[in-house]
């Protein structure tokens, strides 16, 4: 790194713990995929031959394609036709409706999903009414469509506020232009909006690749760590691996995912980034005045993506709704209406939105009766905050270095970063494991801590806030005498703060949500945190069960209102092609 560029102090310090909470580690189960068991001699290639002829194996990587090749694009499709529509229609209120999933945890979701779509639960009763036959939604096809429902309910709004920026960065001049010429709405869409939002395109599909591997979250807290085969995944086999110690299984797997990863995002951006438009008009002959709609049929379409617009933004909120009535319902009626879930009651169990017989006694026996709550709950704090506090620490002015500098090892750092990004926990978790052991950190909270203060995600958020800071600005401080430290507190920080709060916004929505890591290193379940604790909705608990995941909701609830306007400018900073 070029000393003259002047900053590799920003970048060394966040650079030597991802070196030493990831990327040594993981050269090192690279080495170790050569090694019998893992940790013996010389093999070859004999650990990923039996990886490969591994039936387990086989069945979960099928899975994860499958699961890939059908949730991104959907949920892609999905959130751009959603970001068109609240982009149009100018409605914060739906826009934030779409955003109330980001703070629902995986565990409060567990709880409304398991009474929704259980055999004898709400989902069918309502089928059953309408005629239909009921679904056995947690077996076969059924449970594979359920969880790629649950990935696009919780990630359609994320995805939204990226579109948003991409959309609000074209002139509106060119769609007026378009009008005056005649062009339809549809064709204004397939021939401006599209083709000027590349970036956002690319932005997108390479973080709903990285959301898919969440999905984890939901399956693990629902269906456990053997799931139906249909579900059965990549991060199952590679967790049931890790319990056993089959080493040289895992590290194998872990080498060969990481590469298939790197591969798709290579993909995904050469697709992304093409301008497919350019090369459709130019086989045409250069001809690219056509009408893809004709008029009427086309005002029809709006109006029914405008009503399931309208009516996927009500679904957002309900599991919300749901888990406040629950809460604030009597125990006699909860076990009376959710019989056929949580006891032993025939039929199909049903819901009231307004209680017959409402209290709060849910909630004061959960707050007053319930030590347990309060040590999951500051187990929680004590992550996240520590977690939040050296990530601001360590990758803010890691990003600012990496934004300003002009060296290429800032770039290659950057690429590295980016690649780490990527890879599912499951393809680290071993060589973190090895690293946390030889420092006495596993069943301690350190161990969850430190890898993720070194985390490269909120560096590829704030990069591009800080790539915003005019250069002119930094010239002419520096010609006044100000120092390297002096433009980063001063100058870069204030100009860039609502990337670094949105950055900080995510990582709290993130880690109070964080279900992975403390099921691996925390063997002592007093030390895990609220999102892996799963309240069981039983007959005369039920109550106290909805009050839980509900109060789970709160802190994160909290914290996503107070930033939610931060949270839609700072996360699409860059997001939309220059």
């Amino acid at each position: 790194m070029r000393k003259k560029d002047k900053m590799y102090p920003f970048i060394v310090p966040g650079f030597a713990g991802v070196m030493i909470f990831v990327v040594l580690p993981l050269a090192d189960v690279f080495v170790s995929s050569f090694r019998r068991g893992g940790q013996g001699s010389f093999v070859g290639l004999t650990n990923y031959s039996v990886v490969l002829d591994n039936q387990a194996f086989r069945l979960a990587a099928g899975n994860s394609l499958l699961f890939e090749l059908v949730s991104v694009p959907l949920l892609i499709v999905v959130s751009l036709v959603v970001a068109i529509e609240v982009y149009e229609m100018k409605g914060n209120i739906v826009k934030f409706a779409f955003l109330i999933p980001l703070a629902i945890p995986s565990n409060s979701l567990a709880v409304v999903w398991k009474i929704l779509f259980a055999e004898n639960g709400i989902v069918n009763g309502l089928i059953t009414k309408a005629g239909g036959t009921p679904i056995s939604f947690f077996t076969g096809r059924a449970v594979f469509r359920l969880f790629v429902g649950t990935f696009v309910f919780k990630n359609i709004g994320y995805n939204m506020l990226i579109w948003l920026a991409g959309l609000s960065a074209i002139p509106t001049e060119i769609y007026e232009a378009a009008r005056v010429d005649g062009a339809g709405r549809f064709t204004r869409i397939f021939k401006i909006t599209l083709p000027n939002m590349k970036r956002s395109f690319f932005i997108v599909a390479m973080l709903s690749v990285v959301n898919s591997l969440k999905i984890f979250r939901e399956q693990y807290l629902m269906a456990g760590g053997y799931p139906d085969t249909t579900i059965y995944q990549l991060q199952h086999i590679f967790n049931n691996w890790f319990e056993k110690l089959e080493l040289g299984k895992l590290t194998a797997g872990a080498v060969m995912t990481a590469v298939v990863f790197f591969g798709l995002i290579l993909i995904i951006r050469v697709i992304c980034l093409t301008d497919w438009h350019t090369i459709y008009t130019r086989l045409r002959g250069g001809n690219g005045s056509y009408r893809l709609i004709k008029d009427i049929p086309a005002r029809l379409l709006h109006i029914l993506i405008r009503i399931f617009v309208i009516s996927a933004a009500v679904a957002s909120v309900m599991p919300l709704v749901f888990l406040i009535c629950g809460t604030f319902t009597n125990e006699v009626e909860l076990d009376q209406i959710l019989a056929s879930v949580i006891g032993d009651g025939m039929g199909y169990a049903t819901w009231h939105f307004i209680p017959l017989y409402p209290t709060v006694k849910n909630v004061v026996e959960l707050l007053f009766d319930t030590p347990e709550y309060y040590v999951l709950f500051w187990n929680s704090v004590k992550i996240v905050g520590v977690v939040i506090a050296g990530q601001l620490l360590f990758a803010v002015p890691a990003a600012w270095g990496l934004a300003r500098s002009r060296s290429r090892w800032a770039k290659l750092i950057f690429g590295l970063y980016m690649f780490c990004m990527i890879l599912p926990f499951q393809v680290t978790m071993l060589s973190q494991y090895i690293v946390l052991n030889g420092m006495h950190m596993i069943n301690t909270h350190w161990a969850i801590i430190l890898p993720l203060v070194f985390s490269t995600f909120p560096i590829f958020i704030m990069f591009s806030a800080f790539e915003q800071v005019p250069a002119s600005v930094v010239e002419a401080a520096r010609l006044d005498g100000a120092g390297g430290f002096r433009i980063f507190a001063h100058m870069a920080v204030p100009i860039a703060r609502k990337g670094i709060l949105s950055a900080a916004i995510l990582g709290f929505l993130e880690y109070w949500n964080i279900v992975e890591q403390p099921v691996v290193f925390l063997r002592d379940k007093s030390l895990w945190p609220l999102s892996v604790y799963l309240p069981e909705v039983s007959a005369g608990g039920a109550g106290r069960a909805f009050a839980f995941a509900l109060f789970s909701c709160i802190p994160s609830l909290i914290v996503f209102y107070i930033g939610r306007d931060v949270l839609a400018e700072g996360i699409s900073i860059g997001s939309s092609d220059d």
